[in-house]
């Protein structure tokens, strides 16, 4: 535990209430139906997850809300995703208008293109994001 140096966290079930948290993946187990919010309802939707061995780091946009382009999906469907990429563990993000991804593959770029369709038509103004960077 010493090696971590950032971690993420999801909002986590309760003991006193029957408000699920945010994990769609525990242990390889799909904890999709029982995630927060609204599990059943396709949406927008964001997770990331790490593989068994911790090696890998998988991180997953989905667009919705558009049609002819994408409905979104689901928590359960989006878990059944992550474990088909590997994922060992796994928490749903914010998602929604808040879904959108961009890459950066060199430090020449400014940014980086866009590679999603946000459901708002352009990028909504949150501070919730995620950021990662790989040292050569």
């Amino acid at each position: 535990l010493t090696r971590i140096q950032d971690a993420v966290a999801g909002v986590g079930g309760s003991n006193t209430s029957d408000l699920p948290g945010t994990l769609l993946i525990d242990n390889g187990r799909n904890l999709g139906a029982t995630a927060r919010v609204a599990p059943a309802a396709r949406h927008p939707r964001t997770a990331a997850g790490v593989s068994r061995d911790g090696r890998a780091l998988l991180l997953v946009a989905i667009d919705g809300r558009q049609p002819g382009h994408s409905a979104g999906i689901t928590l359960p469907a989006l878990a059944a995703l992550m474990l088909e990429l590997g994922a060992w563990d796994a928490l749903n993000l914010d998602g929604g208008g808040s879904t959108a991804f961009i890459s950066r593959l060199n430090r020449s770029e400014a940014q980086g293109p866009q590679t999603n369709r946000p459901s708002d038509g352009a990028f909504r103004p949150v501070a919730v994001h995620l950021g990662v960077r790989i040292r050569p």
